[in-house]
């Protein structure tokens, strides 16, 4: 599979925080590489759909 990822961050203005926003996409190739990417896709809601807010729950 060939994978890239991307950070960005955006400065925040007088009274906003600052943003950090994490985009990772891949290409899956051939048959396996598809059946792997959908077996694992709703895990992978599961877990990282979750982690923004478990991060800034744990930084309070």
């Amino acid at each position: 599979m060939r994978a890239r990822r991307a950070t960005t961050v955006s400065a925040g203005g007088v009274g906003r925080r600052r943003a950090r926003r994490r985009r990772v996409a891949g290409r899956p190739h051939g048959l396996a590489g598809h059946l792997y990417w959908w077996a694992l896709a709703p895990f992978h809601r599961l877990i990282f759909g979750r982690m923004p807010g478990n991060v800034i729950a744990a930084a309070r």
